[in-house]
């Protein structure tokens, strides 16, 4: 008997492959990558927005990792733990790079509220805890991109 014929692929473009492992690695994998995926997502959204190709590449990006950061923010069992920090930075940026496709994300999803409610929460946890405004490990001041 031959063997059953595969199904075909699509093909994907580095530009999808890359965002599909960077939201990936934001939704399920343990803090520290989180971290990393947050701060390289914050970077990727930097380039896409002095690329040529930004206003092609930027709301796509913005609407992916907006959705898996919000998807793990809602994960989290408080707002408070360390790992909310990236993971608000990076929600933040991508509603500055992108307002449109982040609304876009948020109209079609069922726990859009939620994802909301826990970034403002987080949002304003982050600000309160802040008596000093200064970023204090390496990695928030790469995170942030000062």
């Amino acid at each position: 008997m031959p063997p059953v014929p595969a199904l075909p692929v699509q093909p994907r473009s580095i530009l999808e492959g890359i965002i599909t492992f960077i939201s990936s690695a934001i939704e399920v994998a343990y803090p520290a990558a989180t971290w990393r995926a947050c701060r390289i997502g914050h970077a990727l959204l930097h380039v896409a927005g002095i690329s040529f190709e930004s206003d092609d590449i930027t709301p796509l990006l913005a609407g992916r990792l907006f959705h898996a950061a919000g998807k793990r923010l809602v994960q989290l069992t408080s707002t408070k733990v360390p790992l909310a920090k990236p993971l608000v930075l990076l929600i933040s940026m991508c509603y500055v790079c992108s307002p449109n496709s982040v609304i876009l994300v948020l109209s079609e999803n069922i726990e859009s509220r939620e994802m909301i409610l826990a970034w403002a929460e987080a949002l304003a946890e982050l600000a309160e805890r802040l008596e000093d405004p200064m970023l204090s490990l390496e990695s928030e001041i790469k995170l942030t991109g000062v």
